[in-house]
């Protein structure tokens, strides 16, 4: 089977989609990774395919003024960084688009793009793939805490996904699909919750 697989970020967003990519490989599927081009060697050392784009988050967040928020206890000023990172990959979501139309599976990671729309536009089947617990659930509090890692009880363990996802949302999702979406005469989606919705229902 031919599978893309689309993920953006810095390296640590990148290495699980690798593995991933190299795991399906042994099994005997193409895979194509699209990503920032940056990473284009260290991909096609492991015999994946590369898609490479010029959108580059890892480099936004590598500058002096990006790393001085980075160690600072600014949240906002910090979510405000990374969604002023995310807005420049528009390109990112075209190039990604144009890979897609060959492939006969896409696997989405959350800063990933276009795997729903490949579902919904072309018919192909789709998924939303998480190296982390990303549903939620009243078992255990969101893992986007942290060190203020802690439960109590199931109510505040529900609050903490909902919260932690509407955060990631404005800062990561809604910048990475709006501009496709709209491409494609889609509306966009108005969250995480929304989106994974949909695709349960494909």
């Amino acid at each position: 089977m031919n599978i893309l697989i689309s993920t953006f970020g810095v390296r640590g967003d990148i290495q699980p989609y690798l593995a991933l990519a190299v795991g399906l490989k042994r099994a005997g599927h193409h895979v194509t990774l699209a990503t920032s081009e940056r990473f284009t060697g260290w991909i096609e050392a492991f015999g994946i395919n590369s898609h490479p784009t010029r959108f580059d988050m890892q480099a936004d967040m590598q500058t002096p003024e990006a790393q001085a928020i980075i160690k600072g206890r600014n949240l906002i000023r910090q979510l405000r960084l990374l969604r002023a990172a995310m807005s420049k990959s528009p390109e990112a979501q075209e190039s990604t688009w144009a890979a897609i139309q060959h492939a006969e599976l896409v696997i989405q990671s959350p800063t990933g793009c276009g795997a729903l729309e490949a579902a919904s536009v072309l018919g192909k089947p789709a998924v939303f793939a998480v190296p982390v617990p990303f549903a939620p659930t009243a078992a255990f509090p969101s893992f986007f805490l942290g060190q203020m890692r802690f439960s109590l009880g199931p109510g505040y363990n529900r609050i903490t996904h909902w919260l932690t996802q509407q955060i990631l949302w404005s800062s990561i999702g809604a910048p990475m699909t709006k501009h496709l979406r709209q491409k494609l005469g889609l509306h966009p989606w108005r969250s995480y919750r929304e989106m994974l919705a949909y695709g349960r229902s494909r």
